[in-house]
């Protein structure tokens, strides 16, 4: 299939409208008549990625961080994001980015984590956006608080977990949005949910909500959206083309090191 024709489907499946005005998505890097067999799905490119891809022989990568957030001045090949586009162009790789756009959309990235930790009854948390960010929902039993932390690190497949000890104890409705959210904690405390899920949380935010007596779960950045992957790649199997090959990145790892 070209490079065109896969362009027009994932625009028209993604809904790059979507994204906030400050991210870059679609189509970043690629020839348009080329032909595309093989995509690589990863949530984020370095250097070893792009070495991955060179080595399955993919077309395409597709990647939920953008490889280029702000305007690029210069391309050469002794700097480290100039040295990856560079290597991108001549090994004939494509990249195409679904960011916000795929946080915000149905089916998307906040649904699937939803999914995984078995919520039920799941409406939008936000609507800072025509769309709305955010997942909220009710889990099927309720839970004690350690035992709600247990049930996350096992469903997201996450070692470790950062906890803001609020006042609830039984958790039952839950809020959540992917990677860096905690600008939407207010809005899991305006529905009531006992217990809000995001990444990066800093310090000054943490002691803010641990006096308004709020349960955070801070499920870190690289934990709640390597996720993308599988839902991405579910995604492209239904309706995209089942024909082409579709492969899981493994060479990203967690920047952090629990030590």
């Amino acid at each position: 299939m070209l490079l065109k024709e896969i362009k027009t489907k994932l625009d028209s499946i993604l809904k790059p409208n979507l994204a906030y005005e400050w991210d870059n998505v679609g189509l970043g890097i690629g020839e348009l008549n080329s032909e595309v067999n093989r995509i690589l799905v990863t949530l984020e490119i370095t250097q070893s990625v792009i070495e991955e891809a060179i080595i399955k022989k993919a077309d395409l990568i597709i990647t939920h961080h953008p490889l280029i957030f702000k305007p690029v001045k210069s391309i050469i090949d002794s700097d480290i994001k100039g040295n990856m586009i560079l290597k991108l162009i001549k090994n004939s790789i494509g990249v195409y980015v679904a960011h916000t756009n795929f946080d915000i959309l149905d089916g998307g990235l906040n649904d699937y984590v939803a999914n995984l930790i078995e919520l039920q009854e799941v409406d939008k948390l936000a609507y800072d956006t025509e769309d709305g960010i955010g997942r909220c929902g009710f889990l099927p039993n309720p839970m004690n608080l350690i035992e709600f932390v247990n049930h996350i690190k096992t469903k997201l497949n996450i070692d470790e977990i950062r906890l803001i000890d609020g006042e609830k104890e039984i958790i039952n409705k839950v809020g959540l949005v992917t990677g860096s959210g905690i600008e939407y904690a207010l809005d899991a405390f305006r529905l009531n949910c006992d217990v809000y899920l995001t990444g990066d949380v800093k310090y000054h935010d943490a002691q803010d909500w641990l006096s308004k007596g709020m349960n955070i779960i801070d499920f870190g950045h690289y934990g709640s959206e390597i996720h993308f992957r599988e839902n991405m790649i579910d995604l492209l199997k239904k309706e995209i083309d089942n024909r082409l090959v579709y492969l899981i990145s493994d060479a990203l790892k967690d920047p952090f090191r629990t030590v």
